[in-house]
């Protein structure tokens, strides 16, 4: 069962009955699927536009207009589901080596969230249901997950994907790992769950950042009729030693941690 968002909650509190909650969840729900039919409505202008020039492209030149594609697809996407974001830090537009890029799972759209706000190019880990995302709704052309083929690879655990992530950082990528091993609760409710395999990871010391985005769970609350504000720290890690559990602790704000190696 879905948590009773917030703003809903106060109003229980206030004192509206069972069907004012009500109306004000379904109302919810309706600005959900508005904000959505806005979307596909944008998607299929821009969508169409690039399916005329896919088959004009240079080979060569595919993949860099397929990522450009799908930037400007899941900055649309985020935008119209009500999620406006801005930098605590400031986000480099280019990183000067391959970099891993430390952060927490707080959605299941946590990557493709991250994806589209890095200004650098990024390989990202994807979940299965970007197998239902269509690169232009209603038309049977092409899946948003052959795209992401591009500029992904499986999430799973880091132990599991422990070969896997040093070789697109051997190949010259900058590569996004989640530390934790599920989706991660807010800090001040439960410890963070580290993934297995984050240690060995650690001690290649490869260059790294960690990338917070507080607040993304703010997502199943947000329409493009109420948007909701995430932020965004990025931070270097010291190049002569990987970051310890506590540091990792401190910077994503959590008060303890859950470790299987």
């Amino acid at each position: 069962m879905k948590p009773v968002p917030p703003h809903i909650r106060q109003s229980i509190r206030k004192g509206l009955n069972d069907q004012e909650a009500l109306n004000a969840l379904q109302e919810q729900g309706l600005k959900k699927h508005i904000s959505s039919l806005l979307f596909n409505i944008w998607s299929l202008s821009w969508g169409l536009g690039y399916l005329v020039l896919w088959p004009l492209t240079p080979l060569p030149l595919y993949p860099r207009l397929m990522r450009g594609y799908l930037k400007r697809y899941f900055k649309r996407f985020f935008h119209y589901q009500g999620l406006i974001s801005y930098n605590i830090d400031d986000l480099p537009e280019h990183l000067d080596e391959p970099t891993l890029i430390l952060a927490t799972r707080m959605h299941a759209f946590s990557s493709l969230f991250i994806f589209q706000h890095c200004p650098f190019p990024i390989v990202v880990p994807v979940l299965p249901f970007s197998q239902k995302l269509r690169a232009i709704p209603f038309i049977n052309w092409q899946k948003i997950a052959d795209l992401l083929n591009l500029v992904s690879y499986p999430d799973h655990c880091i132990e599991h994907n422990l070969d896997r992530i040093t070789a697109l950082l051997d190949a010259g990528h900058h590569v996004l790992v989640f530390i934790n091993d599920d989706i991660a609760s807010a800090p001040d409710t439960d410890p963070l769950s580290f993934s297995p395999g984050l240690q060995t990871l650690l001690n290649r010391q490869y260059p790294s950042y960690l990338l917070r985005t507080k607040d993304l769970n703010l997502l199943s609350y947000s329409n493009y009729f109420n948007p909701k504000l995430i932020g965004t720290r990025f931070t270097k890690t010291d190049p002569k030693q990987p970051p310890s559990i506590k540091s990792l602790l401190s910077f994503f704000q959590y008060q303890k941690g859950l470790y299987h190696e």
